[in-house]
């Protein structure tokens, strides 16, 4: 009887999933996890994007949603400070199994959101409801793994400028199109005081 032996010539390309490029896995990788940011630096973006979030850009501010639609910009994560080092949990997204059927795992998001929002823009329907500058809390946060099986990250109802000319959206806070999303109405929760 034969024993099972390791080939010599495995390599870690052998371990690439079907139908996935080394490009691809490494793409993945780089945009499911802060592995290798400084954190120092991503703490003092995030909070400098949180203390200028009402400075929207006026390609954003001055557009008039349609229908039910409002324009809003959600606040980053930001890293905790404790005892010198900070904490960062970057939010989870499942990842469903092939068949689409249950979860087959949790990546980490690229898009640090939290549920609260701002007010950019208002359909007139909705002028009554809300103004630009209110703070508002969505139901979730709206970043998914849409596709069975794969790890791709993708900010549901992303808006982004007609100039801007790159496929997904910046995950990057200093990107002045970062944060941009136009939501229907029925998810906003609840207006905010703080």
């Amino acid at each position: 009887m034969k024993k099972d032996k390791v080939s010599k010539n495995f390599s870690m390309k052998d371990m690439v999933l079907e139908n996935q490029t080394p490009q691809k896995v490494e793409k993945t990788k780089v945009l499911s996890a802060l592995d290798g940011i400084d954190i120092v630096k991503f703490a003092k973006e995030v909070s400098d994007y949180n203390g200028s979030i009402s400075d929207f850009d006026t390609d954003y501010s001055e557009m008039q949603p349609n229908g039910l639609s409002v324009l809003v910009r959600l606040f980053a994560k930001e890293p905790k400070l404790e005892n010198g080092l900070y904490h960062y949990n970057s939010p989870q997204i499942a990842v469903q199994t092939t068949s689409g059927v249950g979860i087959k795992e949790y990546v980490n998001s690229p898009y640090p959101f939290t549920k609260k929002a701002i007010v950019v823009a208002v359909s007139p329907r909705l002028q009554s409801e809300y103004k630009p500058g209110e703070l508002v809390q969505i139901s979730d946060i709206p970043v998914v793994c849409p596709f069975p099986g794969q790890k791709d990250v993708i900010p549901v109802y992303s808006f982004l400028h007609y100039e801007y000319d790159d496929i997904l959206p910046p995950h990057e806070v200093t990107n002045k199109h970062f944060g941009y999303f136009m939501i229907p109405e029925e998810i906003i929760k609840t207006k905010l005081t703080k």
